[in-house]
């Protein structure tokens, strides 16, 4: 890292003797500084002072360190009548030993006495770089290009304003004809943590990192400057953009004040030139960020005002919502943003300067710690996205040195005074979902012209509104229009002519079907920006002279013109008398009414009506009753029309229907009336409530009364071809709008007993209980625009029907979202495109080589093992409608090629599932082979997709397993180590990999945990995951592991494979023997999230979510083949496990956390080498409780192990499942292998060697993903060569009672090398003593291993020379667990009977010496060893 990232030679800090007072950087030899760097800060009606210091100081000066300062001193007697402003300023340079840069930071003080101040409204540090030298600027992984020059500039076009300059005579003709203005390059101080400027001549980048914002203003959205064209970099610490005078600093006379402004870090790198040099520079730029806020607070500045980490506080807790209208129960702030800031009002923080600001986004439960806080007083902040509002904490909180205070639950009302009717917009503190115009193609900056989410930072968008509504305002219809295309990102001013400017209203159209009388209705007005605006609220009426409400003139944030889409948050309740209202169509009509410039105006952030607390016409409201529905198939005329009557019935006799009913072309819901498209039948008007109500009862009353007789009639597969569902919803309007349906809850269960074939109608929308709302995936006919942990996820109004093309080479599947091409007959995936981008598979590859099935098999007798990819010949539909297509494609055998064809002897049907409205589609593959076939061995099936190389770089397995990932190709060009899949980085294309190991097996996980992984692409935003919802048709247990996700970029699904295992958990056939399974199905799953620093976050989160819901549905429903079982054709096993060890207690003991499962009969354990059948596992409770679900029909053995107890369970009877069947089994006893009371023990019986000694590996072998999870550092390569280094003369020697197996235990009991790649096996020791030897009855030594790969344990007792072992466990194992990073591979165990004649009072020895040798990875781990005395007491016990 330091060899590719060395600062260059001639970077260091200087100052010659002439400019020692002022402070100025100067750079010894070419200077790529035109100009010095300096601090400046504006004051008193714009003028600048540039702290010109007259005192310089050494503060410390080592061979490691050197601290200097520059002292400005304000001399009192010089009052106002000078340009100084009244501030001592100290600033102060650090240098350090091996760091590529410098630090800088700014001592700010004024004492009492001193003259006031007004309006300091900027302070900031500059550096202005050599021109000719830096051209590539960078601000985030997306913001980032060459760009012009300030002489570009100079003979530019200005604009509206100064800053934007349309460039008509560049140096690079390139840029001819774009638009630059400063503050198109402005971030918030959330993001703004690195930015600078490369050379890309010289491969040299310079860039200014901010470790921390304590010291911003403003809060973390407070959005601010940073590079731009000069080049020149700012660090901006504080300044009025985008909030207006509300946040200058002002000081009245004689008010002391102190502040320390940094520090900062500038960094330089450098890297050899190359194409992509900048993006190596940048990504280095960032690690280096990485680093420094991990060392933050430095501890290394010399001032007494920068307080280091142990002179600091923190606060923790956790926040909730309270919103009794959306949920009763407390609801989690999901990634609420919390800060601690100068006590103030509620919301104060974003207009505060002064003092110091510590904020932390909380995590999905609404947990949140702020560390770090310096001393001093604070309130307590929040606000969270998706909630209308700002929370404040009702007490100050003071720091203090050390102290970590926590606030346990704090509880946020937002303003709500009754239910929702409508809303506009997501309260996100933005107008970014609304309507952001195209730029005019004359003024564009390239920069975000690829870009969409950035497309409000192009110049000149106020002005398409005139061009939009060029006769009259918006006006936007609630139900009808769509604010992401219909409400235009601000409302600004209008230009009549002769450049003169006028105040426009905006109209908001909405129906009422009641209105409260006497009652108060409630606007929510949010705004995300205002600049010199008066917003004026009148309802119904346009022209009354006097407005219900006025924010009077409010704003100054100026975001319109400098390209933001937010400034400061407002927020207005506005009280509405239901007199104003009317039954019907109002109006409410927003004007603002401040013009004379183009730039006046205001952003939304979001507007919601709220009904009187008492009102039950709200549209959002869960409704409390869910009615359900039939129209029969074989039904009758009268039947039916019985049906379809009572749901007539089922609405009042006023004007609207509350209902929707969905499902059916024959029928459709109309204003006031339900009409029955059916020839010959006319139309029937709705009649009462009550007596509709009661209509409803006696249909359900005929339906269960009915069902058996319609299912002995109706064959399954069309029992219901049809469904309505009838919501009773109060909140619909006239007629029904899918789009105000947020949330249908159910509360029968009806719908589950219906087979899932031929069956249509309205999907239901669940609110799990957590509250979560998230359409996923947008379901037909429902339109959901709503935010989850603060991202904004949008559902199409009507989800397209599953398309289905094909040609002679190919079917396409196409739902809108997901576009899947599969070849034909192969059945390879070669095509996968989501929301309209190019294809996600790696192009580049053969057709059947970038998603495909294969299998790794062999004959017996046969060494040579060949890979299947399954070919299929036939291709055919099996099922497509407007909401399903399912496909498949059969490789058939011929046994007639047994002998001159290397292709696996089954028949292998693979299928592909796309359903309307899911981000994804569904594949399995039903494997069989048929009485006759040859023998064969199976080792491996999987499902592999390699993505796109340039796309996908981020790879994620779990919370803590994510990271940025090397490519293929730098595998291709690294140094193969031990074995070909571990690879040492020498020449990676991003040098931050650089000496890393990469190893597939690095990222192996136990199928118990395998449900999601997949990749990222984070230039795009968009993630690919492999859901695996059910281990059912996995093999060998929860804890087998196997692959995921590697280089490639690759993501797998491993249905079979001897990893972890060996060939005994391979599958074998028999001659003639048949075998017939289905393999899956599972979910790939694509998302998207706006483009943020936390996308990663966000995708993984919504992947982890999908997930989970995948898990509640299976087993799935509509799956076509008859091969999967519904779940009523399933069944379960439940009961309750007990532990008795009569040497641990004479009761029964509690199986807690107990794996419980089924499989294939066998002996005790033989489940985890079982491959052909299916398992079911599930966990025991803490009482030892267990439900085995959805268990498949056949024969099985019930199996269980118990943490933290040796050996295994199995039930003494084989269970025999049958479709719905629910077996009970009471209560079950295991009696785990025990001979005698324990006299010592090593180990914790887990089955993992995980508690044993791991040692730290080789800095120059390391995956620096596993750097600092302790947890998984037995993932890192080559631990097994640090046993020899350890144990240099002798081996490994263990006292019982004296050593500790978490330190003196190696992990794994490996081979030693004698040089020349010679390995030989090892003896270890255990020294135990005992002080009496009971002559009647044999002792006993309980040996688990967690893993063996070839290995034979000898077990001698006090003289290692006799020949003749005491017991052996022969030649063991094939797991390689030691090799592939495994912390266990299969599970043995072996009770060693021992002779009392073997021991001896005192000292003795237990010799176990692994025999084998010939390689470094052979060896063993162990779980658990323990020494028992005869089952008489022991005297030692």
């Amino acid at each position: 890292m330091e060899e590719q990232f060395a600062a260059p030679p001639r970077c260091k800090t200087s100052t010659s003797r002439r400019d020692s007072g002022s402070g100025a950087v100067r750079w010894p030899g070419p200077n790529p500084l035109e100009f010095c760097r300096y601090w400046d800060l504006v004051w008193k009606k714009n003028t600048t002072d540039k702290l010109q210091a007259t005192k310089f100081k050494v503060i410390t000066a080592r061979p490691d360190q050197a601290e200097i300062s520059f002292l400005r001193t304000y001399d009192v007697s010089l009052g106002n009548g000078t340009n100084i402003i009244p501030l001592t300023v100290d600033k102060r340079y650090i240098l350090r030993r091996g760091a590529s840069g410098f630090y800088t930071y700014g001592i700010f003080e004024r004492l009492e006495g001193w003259p006031g101040v007004q309006d300091m409204d900027q302070i900031r540090m500059v550096f202005k770089l050599e021109q000719t030298k830096f051209d590539y600027m960078a601000l985030s992984d997306a913001r980032q290009r060459m760009m012009p020059t300030a002489a570009d500039r100079g003979n530019g076009e200005k604009l509206a304003y100064k800053e934007a300059v349309l460039l008509t005579d560049p140096s690079n003709p390139e840029f001819r004809g774009e638009v630059d203005d400063k503050y198109q390059y402005s971030i918030e101080d959330k993001d703004n943590k690195v930015h600078g400027w490369i050379s890309t001549d010289e491969s040299v980048g310079f860039w200014l990192i901010t470790p921390s914002d304590e010291f911003r203003t403003g809060g973390p959205f407070k959005q601010d400057l940073t590079s731009h064209v000069g080049p020149t970099t700012l660090s901006m610490f504080v300044s009025t953009h985008y909030a207006g005078k509300d946040l200058g600093i002002k000081f009245e006379e004689g008010e002391a004040w102190k502040k320390v402004f940094g520090p900062v870090f500038v960094y330089l790198n450098s890297a050899p030139s190359s194409k992509n040099s900048t993006s190596i520079l940048w990504n280095n730029a960032k690690q280096q960020l990485l680093k420094e806020i991990k060392i933050w607070p430095y501890n290394f500045t010399q001032s007494e005002d920068f307080p280091s980490s142990d002179q600091r506080g923190s606060v923790s807790g956790q926040l909730q919502i309270h919103d009794r209208y959306i949920n009763e129960s407390l609801l989690p702030a999901s990634s609420a943003y919390v800060g601690l800031a100068a006590p103030g009002e509620v919301g104060s923080w974003q207009r505060e300067n002064k003092g110091y600001q510590f904020w932390n986004q909380a995590d999905e439960e609404g947990r949140f710690i702020l560390k770090d806080v310096r001393p001093g007083n604070y309130s307590l902040y929040a606000w969270v996205p998706g909630v209308v509002g700002d929370y404040k904490y009702e007490a100050d909180i003071t720091i203090n040195p050390g102290y970590n205070i926590k606030l346990d639950n704090l509880t946020f009302e937002p303003p709500r005074n009754g239910p929702t009717l409508w809303e506009i917009g997501i309260p996100d503190r933005t107008a970014a979902e609304f309507y952001v115009p195209d730029p005019y193609p004359t003024l564009l900056n390239n920069l975000y012209s690829h870009i969409p989410s950035e497309n409000f930072r192009q110049y000149g968008l106020w002005a398409r509104y005139g061009e939009r509504y060029p006769h009259s305002d918006l006006v936007y219809t609630v139900g009808v229009n769509n604010y992401t295309d219909q409400w235009f990102y601000a409302q600004v001013t209008k230009n009549t002519g002769d450049e003169t400017y006028v105040g426009t209203t905006w109209e908001v159209v909405f129906e009422l079907h009641n209105v409260t009388n006497p009652g108060i209705y409630t606007l929510q007005l949010a705004l995300a920006s205002a600049d010199n605006a008066e917003l004026q609220v009148r309802i119904n009426s346009q022209s009354d002279e006097r407005p219900l409400f006025s924010t009077k003139l409010i704003g100054g944030d100026n975001a319109i013109a400098r390209h933001g889409i937010h400034g400061l948050y407002w927020l207005f309740s506005v009280e509405i008398p239901s007199s104003l209202l009317k039954e019907g169509n109002n109006s409410v009509y927003l004007s603002q009414t401040r013009g004379g410039e183009t730039f006046q105006g205001v952003m939304y952030d979001y507007i919601r009506l709220e009904a009187p607390s008492s009102h039950t016409d709200s549209q959002l409201v869960i409704p409390k009753l869910t009615t359900y529905f039939f129209y029969h198939k074989t039904g009758t005329r009268q039947e039916n029309l019985l049906f379809v009557l009572c749901g007539a019935i089922h609405s009042k006799l006023s004007s609207s229907p509350p209902f929707l009913i969905s499902g059916s072309k024959g029928f459709h819901v109309s204003a006031g009336w339900l009409e029955m498209q059916k020839a010959g039948r006319r139309s029937l008007r709705h009649w009462g409530w009550l007596v509709g109500t009661l209509a409803v009862m006696l249909v359900l009353v005929v339906y269960l009364v009915g069902e058996k007789k319609y299912e002995k009639t109706t064959p399954k597969t069309s029992t219901l071809l049809l469904r309505f569902v009838i919501c009773s919803l109060s909140s619909l309007p006239s007629p029904p709008n899918p789009e105000q349906i947020v949330v249908l809850e159910t509360s029968l269960k009806i719908l589950e007993r219906y087979p899932r074939t031929q069956r249509q109608g309205m999907n239901i929308l669940k609110m799990p209980s957590s509250g979560r709302n998230f359409a996923r995936p947008p379901y037909p006919g429902i339109k959901m625009v709503t935010n989850n942990n603060g991202r904004r996820i949008i559902a199409g109004t009507e989800n397209p029907r599953v398309s289905m093309l094909r040609s002679q080479s190919q079917i396409r599947l196409n739902n809108g979202l997901v576009q899947l091409t599969v070849s034909r007959p192969g059945g390879d995936v070669i095509g996968i495109k989501y929301k309209g981008s190019d294809n996600l598979l790696e192009h580049k590859n053969l057709r059947n080589n970038r998603g495909y099935w294969d299998v790794v098999w062999n004959k017996p007798g046969e060494n040579l093992h060949y890979v299947d990819k399954l070919q299929a010949t036939k291709f055919r539909v099996i099922v497509a409608t407007a909401d399903q297509v399912e496909i498949s494609f059969v490789k058939t055998y011929n046994v007639s090629q047994q002998h001159s064809a290397h292709v696996v002897p089954l028949d292998v049907d693979k299928r592909y599932i796309m359903k309307r409205g899911h981000s994804g589609f569904y594949a399995y593959a039903i494997f069989e082979c048929r009485e006759g076939w040859p023998e064969m061995k199976m080792e491996q099936i999987r499902m592999v997709y390699k993505l796109q190389h340039e796309k996908f770089q981020y790879m994620v397995l779990s919370d803590t397993r994510q990271t940025f990932m090397p490519k293929a190709r730098d595998r291709k060009n690294g140094e193969q180590l031990a074995y070909p899949e571990a690879v040492r980085l020498t020449k990676p294309s991003n040098r931050a990999f650089k000496g890393q190991v990469d190893d597939k097996y690095q990222y192996s996980m136990e199928d118990k945990d395998n449900k999601v992984h997949g990749w990222i692409s984070t230039d795009n935003s968009m993630g690919f995951w492999m859901i695996t919802p059910s281990d059912e048709f996995r093999s060998a247990g929860p804890m087998k592991q196997g692959l995921t996700s590697h280089v490639g970029p690759t993501t797998l699904s491993m249905f079979l494979s001897t990893h972890y295992a060996g060939k005994q958990a391979g599958i074998e056939l028999k001659r003639g023997e048949a075998w017939k399974k289905v393999f899956g199905p599972v979910f790939v799953y694509l998302n998207s999230a706006p483009r943020s620093n936390n996308c990663t976050s966000t995708l993984w989160n919504d992947a982890k979510e999908q997930m989970a819901e995948e898990v509640k549905r299976w087993p799935y429903n509509f799956t076509q083949s008859e091969d999967f079982p519904p779940s009523d054709q399933r069944g379960s096993v439940s009961g309750r496990l007990t532990v008795h060890d009569r040497y641990t207690s004479e009761s029964l003991l509690s199986a807690s956390s107990a794996y419980v499962g089924l499989a294939a009969p066998g002996e005790v354990g033989s489940w985890q080498k079982e491959s052909k059948g299916y398992q079911f596992w599930t966990r025991a409770d803490k009482q030892g409780h267990f439900l085995i679900k959805d268990v498949r029909p056949g024969n099985y053995s019930l199996y269980g192990w118990v943490p933290g107890i040796v050996g295994d369970y199995k039930y003494e009877a084989d269970i025999e499942i049958k479709p719905g069947s629910k077996i009970h089994l009471g209560n079950l006893t295991y009696e785990p292998p025990r001979n005698g009371p324990t006299l010592w023990e090593i180990g914790i019986p887990d089955r993992s060697a995980a508690e044993f000694y791991v040692p730290d590996p080789y800095p120059t072998l390391m995956n620096k993903l596993y750097n600092n999870d302790h947890s998984d550092k037995f993932r890192q390569y080559g631990l097994w060569k640090r046993y020899e280094e350890l144990y240099r003369d002798h081996d490994l020697i263990y006292t019982i009672g004296v050593n500790d197996y978490c330190h003196d235990w190696f992990y794994a009991h490996v081979t030693r090398s004698t040089g020349k790649e010679r390995y030989v096996g090892t003896t270890w020791q255990i020294r135990f003593k005992l002080n009496n030897v009971m002559s009647q009855g044999n002792y006993t030594l309980q040996l688990a291993l967690a893993s063996a790969t070839s290995s034979e344990i000898q077990v001698r007792f006090n003289d290692p020379s006799v020949k003749q072992t005491h017991f052996s466990t022969g030649l063991i194992g094939g797991d390689n667990a030691i090799a592939r990073h495994g912390i266990h591979g299969l599970y043995w165990f072996f009770s060693v009977n021992v002779p009392s004649s073997l021991l001896q009072e005192g000292t003795n020895t237990i010799y176990l010496t692994q025999s084998r040798g010939g390689s470094p990875f052979r060896g063993v781990m162990y779980d658990y060893i323990r020494l028992e005395g005869p089952s008489i007491r022991h005297p030692d016990t």
